[in-house]
């Protein structure tokens, strides 16, 4: 009998692809658009945090004593990572033919499943310390996000920055049960007064990111993506934007506890469309980037703000349509089943 999903990750998952679309379409119109480059870095504060954070949640059967590492799982992250790159790749020779294919430099979309990846195959020494793991692998994986970058090779290179930056996040949702985390949130929803608190929260991150002179948001929004080093970073030391970035950690884990908070815990519209959310993140980077290397979004430059409300509603709108069919997620799941590389079922 298969075990019954909690629709609570099911909906946060579909809010958290949500963003991940708004983040990336509004891109192309931030210059022109204060108000909403500032959303664009709210949104980049903690919404990958987010995801890997529930991808720890779920990563305990990843290394189990009795079966070991499930290298066919690694592997299958491997693989997604290798078809969206080299599809990513292809598509954007379009328009520039010199494009490099560079698998070891990955610094767009793609590094996603790198990192989920490598977190996964970490599990492997992380589940012999699970008992410990809030009192050193946490500790131990905040201090590395904040010292990471002082090196400058801990950038897009084999998308060491990005594993760096996202393993706290991973490693506290591993060291949480599922269950319980849904059921804390469920009982602090009906007590009504941690949901405002929630969205008090947010909206004062936002005018925070609003009223902070625009190098040190730029500075924040720059680093909690883990694709810069301190030394990409122009206006302050290093020093100082090490303390930036442990401060990111910081507000990225108030945010996922906030955006938590004001996810329904029962069935909603959009509840199933959340348990497709991989097939959203591999095939909208095939709609983005054509819009963005060809500069279709241009001409909405002179009808701001109403063109930046219509590309947050029809990045909603794509995110639905990408998840409603089913057969991505019939396809994904054959080709994990066909990745047999152990004798894991």
């Amino acid at each position: 009998m298969a075990k019954q999903r909690l629709p609570f990750y099911d909906n946060l998952k579909f809010i958290l692809i949500a963003l991940v679309l708004i983040g990336h379409f509004s891109g192309m119109l931030i210059e022109h658009d204060y108000p909403l480059k500032v959303l664009r870095r709210w949104i980049y504060l903690f919404h990958m945090p987010a995801f890997l954070f529930v991808g720890g949640i779920f990563a305990k059967k990843l290394c189990t004593p009795q079966k070991g590492l499930r290298i066919n799982v690694i592997a299958f992250y491997l693989v997604m990572a290798f078809l969206l790159y080299t599809g990513l790749w292809l598509e954007k020779r379009i328009w520039d033919p010199t494009l490099d294919y560079d698998l070891i430099t990955m610094g767009s979309i793609p590094w996603y499943f790198v990192a989920m990846a490598a977190l996964g195959t970490s599990t492997a020494v992380v589940s012999k310390i699970r008992g410990g793991g809030l009192k050193t692998v946490i500790p131990l994986s905040v201090l590395v996000a904040v010292l990471a970058p002082f090196n400058a090779g801990f950038g897009d290179f084999l998308v060491l920055g990005r594993i760096c930056a996202y393993a706290p996040f991973y490693f506290f949702g591993y060291f949480l049960s599922a269950s319980d985390f849904a059921s804390f949130v469920g009982k602090a929803r009906r007590m009504k007064w941690p949901v405002v608190v929630a969205v008090l929260l947010m909206v004062l991150l936002y005018w925070a990111l609003f009223s902070l002179p625009k190098n040190i948001t730029g500075t924040m929004s720059g680093l909690a993506t883990g694709h810069n080093t301190y030394d990409d970073m122009k206006s302050f030391p290093s020093s100082i934007d090490a303390i930036i970035r442990f401060a990111d950690i910081i507000i990225a884990a108030v945010m996922i506890l906030a955006i938590s908070l004001l996810t329904p815990t029962k069935r909603v519209l959009f509840t199933d469309l959340g348990s497709r959310t991989l097939q959203v993140y591999f095939m909208h980077p095939f709609i983005y980037y054509p819009i963005k290397g060809l500069g279709w979004f241009d001409p909405l430059q002179h009808y701001l703000p109403i063109a930046s409300w219509a590309v947050i509603v029809a990045s909603v709108v794509l995110a639905c349509l990408l998840a409603l069919p089913q057969w991505p997620a019939r396809l994904f799941q054959k080709l994990r089943q066909a990745i047999r590389i152990d004798n894991n079922p």
